[in-house]
């Protein structure tokens, strides 16, 4: 039976620790996790906090003992983006925490709209990763301008060069910057990193599109190619379950229900 990550924004309610205790429970044997995050302003207290459930030094035991408990393990750990201004340095810490939880990779986006300037930095992120074990999966979006294709992943993944770097397909990113499953298929397949699952209700193209993304339907109630997207990818591909909810969230569908939904729905797309 294959197994399955479950992505923190698929039960976004709920801190690491609980994450991982919720995908055992799910039968998936693997989290995605944010060991960094966007800061946003509460709204209430005045002050930065992380935008997403974040893995801190504070709580990196109590996320050691869940994993040590449930046998889990982390398949990929966020937010490291290439983008203007942000010396790459600053996530060496990060870096370090989640390689000592045993993390296979780090995800980033391509926000750098110079394509020469933008690959020398991944390069340096990816040699930066390597030295803690780490791999890097950069994802295509059409949110993030340096990099909002899968044409241009696999141009800029071939550019770089590192042996630690490959290609994050996510079905939505997909669907939204018009890739096709022709182009997944023709990717060679070292270069594929992993794979995230997720539908939605069209196929219409856009690089304005994050209320959907926190907020996306279950794989197999909308119209994504999701069949034939599994079948183009190599059978060792990793997946995760990336099906962010906020509707049923918010009409009271508790988080285990949401993800029990979403690896349900995840796994009849491989019989």
């Amino acid at each position: 039976m294959r197994k399955f990550a479950l992505h923190q924004i698929t039960a976004i309610e709920l801190p690491p620790d609980e994450l991982i205790r919720l995908a055992a429970e799910v039968g998936c044997d693997r989290v995605c996790v944010f060991v960094r995050s966007p800061l946003v302003v509460s709204e209430t207290s005045g002050r930065e906090e992380h935008l997403f459930p974040t893995i801190t030094v504070a709580s990196v035991e109590t996320v050691r003992q869940a994993l040590d408990e449930t046998g889990g393990s982390i398949m990929n750990i966020e937010y490291f983006p290439i983008e203007d201004g942000v010396d790459l340095e600053t996530y060496r810490d990060a870096l370090a925490l989640g390689a000592s939880l045993g993390a296979e990779r780090i995800v980033t986006h391509m926000h750098e709209t110079d394509p020469e300037l933008g690959r020398k930095r991944l390069g340096l992120l990816c040699d930066m990763a390597a030295e803690f074990g780490l791999k890097v999966g950069l994802e295509f979006m059409g949110l993030s301008p340096g990099c909002n294709s899968i044409a241009m992943a696999q141009e800029i993944v071939a550019d770089v060069a590192r042996p630690n770097l490959g290609i994050a397909i996510d079905a939505l990113h997909l669907a939204r910057t018009g890739g096709t499953i022709r182009q997944v298929a023709d990717l060679p397949p070292s270069m594929i990193a992993y794979a995230q699952l997720c539908d939605g209700e069209h196929l219409r193209t856009s690089n304005d599109y994050l209320p959907e993304a926190m907020d996306r339907m279950l794989p197999g109630t909308g119209v994504f190619p999701l069949r034939e997207l599994v079948a183009a990818l190599p059978d060792d591909t990793p997946y995760d379950v990336e099906v962010p909810g906020e509707r049923l969230r918010e009409s009271g569908v508790d988080a285990k229900q949401r993800a029990q939904w979403a690896v349900e729905a995840c796994a009849k797309l491989f019989k």
